[in-house]
Formats: structure tokens, C-alpha cells, sequence
């Protein structure tokens, strides 16, 4: 009855929020398909960062074997930069729920089973079919050395060194850092005697194998060389191997004792190491005085008008090129909702490109996509229209995307750019949308002008709405829950389910099921009684403000196998002990003794077992500290406690 009470509790408050809310937070996230898998004992014994993916998607779980009894394990989750949620189950992909969160998520593995995290997007297991960065970690194992694992960065207090590392004799010990760098391969050159006091870009893939020669060196006058991304330089004079001038960390400040061309080694470190991907070089002489007045041409300027920004200034040096920037220039700037029905104006002048965002839209991709921002909320239940047009006098070509989730994460739901002509419009609809907001962006093809946006909206959601057809209904024994399945029905948002005891009066728990293809449901085993008949029954609605929903169905009975038994006597007991257990069915069981820290005291069985067997085992705990301790019978299919107390 304690799992049931935790369930009906629970349910009850889900149910609740059916009334209110599309989307909940439920957790307990279950994922269908597997991808990767990582073994702790194999890769990482001393607690080294294993990654699982590079690409693990959050509609996904894993498989962790070689879990470290006792330990804790720590999962991690990277979606740009944000943690999604993790469930982790233990056994099998639908067993147990050990621990759940949002990452990093850290859980303390009582015995050596397998784990299987299952990786969301939120805590109402929302998934998205794009590469996450996954990972699994033992925290708390001990490392191969003192001060960490063998390669991990250290500090072995030598400031001459670079690249200390931990070795295989546990040393700290880094390269020599001897500087006077010359490297054979020449690419990139600068002639800075054009340049002012300009920085040059020599280029943006040099290669820290590389060197670059620079022209136009005025004699006394101070320069700094820069790789962007951070190196090591040498600049030698005269030739490639010519004295050396200066050396030392990016970026370089060094002065000109003559006019002749230097050259300047790219490299990592001043240990002269190497690395052959793209870094971006610069040269820029900081005495030389500027092409204009106020600074060099292109450089940012103030030209007095405090609603101006981005002013640069320009070949005549005047200061000029600002635009006024709008209400709506960004996602994030979206400070009201269309309203259905209405139509705004709005304008793409003086707009800026978005980054990071898909641009190809019917076969076309514009090169300035300087776009603006508008938002719309969706029921969940009602068709959306969006239309844009240009505005009066306005001959732009239109270009309409929309987006849902949010500004830091959106995602691209469709697109229109059918119009091929100067003064044509564009319109997107959605046929019941899932519930939430959704950003509009549009942008002109050419060149930029006035617009009008307009929302239309359709409802779709008819009362009295379908039931779930009957034919549909099944139930699955999947080993440790139960999977109730059922046809989703034509324009739902959702669907409630809710079990009960055969034939009893009363409700055990109900669960709400969010989403358009809502169609099944497990009922974990370890809410159930063990050999006890059950039933579920479910509806599917259009709408919760106000509730439009069918009716439920006919009770689907289902009934759960008779469970494990464990008992030990006596308890509390002076040392030894007896304990005795059976099992349902015949499976493979272990019998483990465990203290309160989830550490292994001792293995009792471990072995085939028969149902209906009595099995029967002496524990001498006499030399253990008085304490509560606990007997773990382990099958296939469940787990069964049974704590007892040594009191001396």
C-alpha cells in the first residue's frame, strides 16, 4: 500500500494540472531507442571523463555497464552549452528510476548493476532530434596518482616549463620552454605600410607550424603581432632565420630598431610545439599615427546623435553610417504577442541579420536575411495563419520563417518564400500547433522596406470530441511495468489514463499524457501489489481551457505476477542470522548483504533459483558493528529489501 498511496498522491496532481496546462513537468522519462553505450571499468577505473557521444539525441537512452558498486557516477548533458534532463534506470531500459535531474546529474550506485540514462530536454521529457554531447563519470573513484590520472594537466613549479602533465610515474613534469622558434613553411604575408595604425589581418588559417613575413616596417615605431586564439611568437629579422627581435606569449609588443622585414614564427608554446589548425594572425603598428583625425577609416565613431548606432568613420573622415535600430532587430527584443485577427506594420530598415539561423527557404537563399521578430501564442487546438506583406509603397519580395521553443534554443517548424517578384507577400499555416509560443521572423529578399503582419486564427477543437477506438486497447507485461497502448485520435492535445483495483469504486492514480501522437503509457511494477488484479482505462481531448475531452473507455484489466519474498530471523539478532526467500519464477537470483552506505558485505547466493522453492542461508555478521544492515534478493525481474538490525 506505501507505493500506491506514492502513486495516487503523484497522479492526483498531474491529474490536476490537465485542467490548466499542455505541457507539465512529470519526469520519470522513458525513451524507446537506444544509442551508445560506455563500460566504466574498461574506460575510466580511475575516473576519467568517458564520453558516451558526440551526437547522442534527447529522445535517446544509453547502456553504462561496468558500474562501480558504492561509487558515485556522475552524468552530464551538453545542448549548446545548456544541461537537458536525465533519467537513469538500473537493470534495463525500463527499470527502476535510481536518480533524475537536469545535468549534471550525479547518482550513488548501490550495487554493480547496469545503467541506463535516458536523455531529455526538459523535466516533461521532451525530446529533440540533434547532436548533445553525453558523458559518464565515477567521481568518487580513486585516481591512478596522488594529484590525478596519468596525462591530466598539473603545475610542476617551474615557470620555464609548458605542458606540464602528469606521467607515468606520477611526476609533474612539462617541456623546456627554450623559445628562439623557426619554423620552415612560409604563409601569410602584411605590408603595414599602408596600414596607419590599423590592425592587419595576415590571415585567418595560419598554421602554428608556419611563418609570416611583414613589410612596410618603419624604424622606431612600436608593432604587436597577435595569433587571436592564443600562441607562442618568434619574430627573427632580416630572414627566416635571421636574430631574434622579440619573443614571447600572444599578442607580442615589441619596437622596430630598424626598417627591414621581419618575420614572425607562429607556434603553441615557447617549448616550439606545433598544431596544424586554423588560427587567425595580425600585425598592426601601434605608434604610427591614424589615416583621419579622430582614427583610422572604419574604426567606430560617435556622430552625435544619441539614437544612432554603428557609426564607423569614413573615407572623407567624417564620422557617419549609424542606423536608428529597431524595436524587434531581435528574438529576444519580442515584447508582445499578435493577437488573432489583427494586422501590425512594422518596417525591415535598418535591421540586422540574426546568426546561426538557416536562410534556405523554397530553393532560394538571400545574402543580407536582415530580419525582424514577432510572436504568436498557440492553444494547442487552433489552426494559425501568418501572413506578410509589404506595405504601402513598399515592392519587397518577403521571406517568412517560424520558429517554436525559445530565443537561446529555437527550432525551425516552416518556411515560405514562394514569391519570385518585387511587391509579393508570403503566409505560413499551422494546422493545431502543440501548445506554446511561436516566433515569426521575416526579412525582405533584396532590398529592405515596410511590411504588415497579420495573425488569423481557426479553431478546430469540436465538442463533444471522439472517444479512443476500443479495438485499439492492449496491454503488455514488459518484465517490470506495464504498457498500455491505444490509437491517438484526430486533432488531440492529450490524453489522461487512470487505473484502478478491479472493480473497486474508488481511483488508484491517473497520469496525463501531453502531445498530438499521445498513445501509450507505462504503469511502472513498483507501484503495483505483486499477484493483484488491476484495470486502466482511457480519454483523449482538444482543449483544457475549457475542458473538451472524450469519454473514457472500457476498463482494461490487467493482473500482476505474484512477487519475491525475503524474511531473516532473529531480528534484531546478537550476529547470526537466517534468512529465507522464494521466487515467483524461476530466475536467476543473487542474495547480497549490504550496510546502510551501499557497501557489499558479503554475497549469499548467487545462482539459478526455482518459484516456489524455499531457500534457506546462514549469516555469521558477528565481527560487523552494531548497526542496520540489509539482505538484497535480486531477480530478473525485481528487487526485494529486507533490513535487519545486529545489536551486540
Amino acid at each position: 500500500m506505501h507505493f500506491t498511496k506514492m502513486f495516487t498522491v503523484c497522479c492526483a496532481i498531474v491529474f490536476g494540472a490537465f485542467m490548466t496546462s499542455n505541457v507539465m513537468a512529470q519526469g520519470g522519462c522513458l525513451n524507446t531507442a537506444a544509442f551508445a553505450s560506455a563500460d566504466i571499468t574498461v574506460e575510466g577505473p580511475n575516473g576519467q571523463l568517458i564520453g558516451i557521444s558526440t551526437c547522442s539525441y534527447e529522445e535517446e537512452y544509453s547502456t553504462i555497464t561496468g558500474v562501480p558498486a558504492g561509487e558515485d557516477i556522475q552524468f552530464t548533458l551538453d545542448a549548446d552549452g545548456d544541461g537537458g534532463y536525465i533519467t537513469v534506470r538500473r537493470d534495463s531500459a525500463a527499470g527502476a528510476i535510481v536518480a533524475e535531474g537536469f545535468s549534471p546529474l550525479t547518482v550513488s550506485a548501490a550495487s554493480g548493476a547496469d545503467l541506463f540514462p535516458h536523455w531529455n530536454t526538459d523535466d516533461a521529457c521532451g525530446t529533440l532530434a540533434q547532436c548533445v554531447v553525453t558523458t559518464v563519470q565515477c567521481v568518487s573513484c580513486d585516481t591512478q596518482c596522488p594529484e590525478g590520472n596519468i596525462g591530466d594537466p598539473c603545475d610542476d613549479g617551474d615557470e620555464t616549463t609548458v605542458g606540464d602533465t602528469i606521467g607515468e610515474d606520477c611526476v609533474c613534469a612539462g617541456l623546456q620552454a627554450t623559445g628562439d622558434c623557426l619554423n620552415s613553411s612560409a604563409f601569410g604575408s602584411a605590408d603595414l605600410s599602408l596600414a596607419a595604425s590599423e590592425v592587419v589581418t595576415i590571415s585567418t588559417c595560419s598554421f602554428q607550424t608556419e611563418y609570416s613575413e611583414i613589410s612596410g616596417v618603419v624604424a622606431g615605431e612600436t608593432y604587436q603581432l597577435a595569433i587571436v586564439e592564443g600562441g607562442y611568437i618568434t619574430v627573427r629579422f632580416d630572414s627566416l632565420n635571421g636574430p631574434v627581435v622579440a619573443q614571447g606569449s600572444s599578442p607580442l609588443t615589441f619596437s622596430a630598431s630598424a626598417s627591414n622585414n621581419l618575420y614572425a614564427h607562429w607556434n603553441t608554446d615557447g617549448a616550439c610545439q606545433t598544431a596544424t589548425n586554423c588560427v587567425t594572425t595580425t600585425a598592426q603598428c601601434t605608434t604610427c599615427p591614424a589615416t583621419c583625425p579622430g582614427g583610422n577609416i572604419g574604426d567606430p565613431c560617435d556622430d552625435g546623435d544619441p539614437l544612432t548606432e554603428g557609426s564607423t568613420i569614413q573615407p572623407d573622415c567624417s564620422c557617419a553610417g549609424g542606423t536608428v535600430p529597431l524595436a524587434n532587430d531581435d528574438c529576444d527584443d519580442v515584447s508582445s504577442l499578435l493577437a488573432c485577427g489583427a494586422t501590425v506594420t512594422g518596417t525591415t530598415v535598418g535591421a540586422n541579420q540574426t546568426e546561426g539561423l538557416n536562410n534556405l527557404c523554397g530553393g532560394f537563399t538571400s545574402t543580407t536575411p536582415d530580419d525582424v521578430w514577432y510572436a504568436f501564442q498557440a492553444n494547442g487546438t487552433d489552426n494559425y495563419t501568418v501572413t506578410v506583406l509589404p506595405g504601402e509603397g513598399s515592392l519587397i519580395d518577403a521571406v517568412l520563417f517560424i520558429y517554436s521553443g525559445d530565443c537561446e534554443s529555437l527550432t525551425e517548424v516552416a518556411c515560405s518564400d514562394t514569391g519570385l517578384s518585387a511587391g509579393s507577400g508570403e503566409g505560413i499555416t499551422l494546422e493545431a500547433p502543440a501548445a506554446g509560443v511561436y516566433y515569426v521572423r521575416t526579412y525582405a529578399y533584396f532590398d529592405a522596406g515596410d511590411i504588415t503582419v497579420s495573425l488569423d486564427c481557426e479553431s478546430s477543437c469540436a465538442d463533444p470530441f471522439p472517444a479512443v477506438d476500443e479495438a485499439s486497447l492492449s496491454t503488455t507485461f514488459t518484465g517490470n511495468s506495464f504498457l498500455t497502448e491505444w490509437d491517438a485520435v484526430a486533432g488531440q492535445i492529450g490524453c489522461q489514463i487512470r487505473v484502478r483495483l478491479a472493480g473497486a469504486s474508488s481511483i488508484l492514480g491517473a497520469q496525463i499524457i501531453g502531445g498530438a501522437g499521445a498513445s501509450s503509457f507505462n504503469i511502472p511494477g513498483g507501484v503495483l501489489q505483486p499477484g493483484t488484479d488491476y484495470e486502466w482505462q482511457v480519454r483523449c481531448g482538444c482543449s483544457q481551457t475549457p475542458l473538451v475531452a472524450g469519454p473514457f473507455t472500457t476498463w482494461q484489466p490487467f493482473t500482476t505476477p505474484g512477487g519475491a519474498a525475503i524474511s531473516s530471523l532473529p531480528n534484531p539478532t546478537e550476529g547470526q542470522s537466517n534468512v529465507t526467500f522464494t521466487v515467483a519464477e524461476d530466475s536467476y537470483t543473487t542474495l547480497e548483504v549490504f550496510d546502510m552506505s551501499g557497501r557489499l558485505v558479503d554475497g549469499l547466493f548467487a545462482g539459478n533459483a526455482q518459484a516456489g522453492n524455499d531457500y534457506r542461508f546462514e549469516f555469521d555478521g558477528s565481527n560487523l558493528p552494531n548497526g542496520v544492515y540489509i539482505y538484497r534478493l535480486t531477480t530478473e525481474n525485481e528487487v526485494v529489501n529486507d533490513k535487519f538490525m545486529i545489536a551486540k
